[in-house]
């Protein structure tokens, strides 16, 4: 049984050697994304309003369904939320203009693609909880609204018939689509994480002497025994031959 428990062990850590960390970007890394994020979350509000007068749907009905996005993009800016916080808000309300999209359009099954593009652009984030929700939301939003009025998710007789079925082979692709973002998102870790280690290694080497290994102050100069090097600091351990 201990066997069998190692095993198991040495494969979860494994299984999340292979996955991404989430929450590496730097606060202006974050902010520039999120920015872009809350734009597109704006624009989405626009389009979806435009879109519903396009389907011959009343103002009424299109300021609501519009409204919906925007909610979610007030809470996205609010600035007493955190920063996770805000990245949730403007995250269920890019799926939520996806379920609207497809709503809208009498649940096209190219309406649907939507909810791809998405997903990707909330990699963006690089934090597990807004992927989460994300993928948490795509699948109630199939299973529920399948079952309930399936005419509204899909547009064919066979999902109509058999809605949960349908809700899973979605849920399917859309998992597949998500494992190839996670890919693309651990790997960019990595390349951040080395681009970092070679930054250092690349000061460290600017601050020693090529000839004698010592550190060196900001003016090249090899330092005193104990002598101050500037913006170097000390360095006890370089000395004159």
């Amino acid at each position: 049984m201990s066997g069998i428990t190692a095993a198991a062990q040495r494969a979860g850590r494994a299984g999340r050697g292979l996955l991404p960390t989430g929450q590496l970007l730097t606060p202006e890394v974050w902010a520039r994304r999120h920015q872009g994020i809350v734009w597109l979350l704006w624009a989405h509000a626009a389009g979806i309003a435009v879109f519903a007068a396009i389907r011959g749907y009343g103002l009424a009905h299109a300021a609501t369904e519009s409204s919906l996005v925007v909610v979610f993009a007030l809470a996205a800016t609010h600035p007493a939320l955190g920063r996770r916080a805000r990245a949730s808000a403007a995250v269920l309300g890019l799926i939520t203009a996806s379920a609207v999209i497809v709503h809208l359009s009498g649940g096209v099954v190219e309406a649907h693609f939507h909810f791809f593009v998405m997903i990707g652009v909330i990699t963006l984030y690089q934090d597990w909880l807004p992927f989460g929700l994300a993928l948490g939301y795509v699948v109630v939003h199939h299973a529920v609204l399948g079952a309930l009025t399936p005419a509204q998710v899909f547009n064919h007789p066979a999902a109509e018939r058999a809605p949960f079925k349908w809700a899973l082979i979605h849920g399917g692709f859309v998992l597949a689509a998500s494992v190839a973002y996670l890919v693309n998102w651990r790997l960019s870790e990595r390349q951040a994480v080395e681009i970092s280690r070679l930054v250092s290694r690349l000061e460290g080497l600017a601050r020693t002497d090529p000839l004698t290994g010592c550190r060196t102050g900001g003016s090249g100069r090899r330092n005193f025994p104990g002598s101050w090097s500037g913006p170097g600091g000390w360095a006890p351990d370089c000395a004159w031959p």
